[in-house]
């Protein structure tokens, strides 16, 4: 068997597809009756249905439903303290957590003059691909199983509102991974 650096996407139907990803493992993707997208990945249980809205969302969630996210680390976040940081301070903390949880250097970015309390989480430059530096499948499906909803190839954003750094620290951190719904 040959290994490929791309998936290879094989219609086996009307609207329907057979996805073989790089590391072998493989998925059906389709479109249904109420025009949403599923997917099965092949050697699981897992039937996610109505969730994605477009192909590519069924992609990602397809990959990621194989994918095997790394254990929580089970630490004591105060969410108080996490929720009043500033952000330079937040993102230190989250390169730290990140590093801890999947093993990878992160790039953890602040914005710049109005925007300087948002956040972005990327894969580093040395691990991203394109002229946008944007994620492979295989950052975005860890970043996806870790975080859950509002992951995309250009990464994950942590806007300022009350409330909201604390939940990605604490999601970071401690949550079990993320097996259902679309990227």
């Amino acid at each position: 068997m040959t290994t490929t650096t791309k998936p290879r996407i094989t219609p086996t139907g009307d609207e329907r597809f057979r996805v073989t990803f790089p590391d072998g493992r493989v998925a059906q993707i389709w479109r249904s009756d109420r025009d949403t997208w599923n997917w099965l990945a092949e050697g699981t249980e897992l039937l996610v249905d109505g969730c994605a809205v477009n192909f590519d969302h069924a992609f990602r969630g397809a990959y990621a439903a194989g994918f095997q996210a790394p254990k929580p680390l089970d630490i004591e976040l105060d969410a108080l303290r996490v929720d009043r940081m500033d952000t330079t301070a937040f993102a230190k903390l989250m390169r730290g957590l990140l590093k801890k949880r999947t093993g990878f250097a992160w790039s953890v970015t602040i914005g710049s003059g109005t925007g300087y309390c948002w956040v972005d989480i990327k894969a580093r430059k040395s691990r991203a691909h394109g002229d946008f530096h944007n994620l492979t499948a295989a950052d975005q499906a860890l970043l996806y199983s870790i975080l859950g909803h509002g992951v995309s190839a250009s990464g994950f954003t942590v806007d300022p509102d009350r409330g909201r750094r604390a939940w990605v620290a604490e999601q970071v951190a401690n949550r079990a991974a993320h097996q259902t719904g679309a990227a």
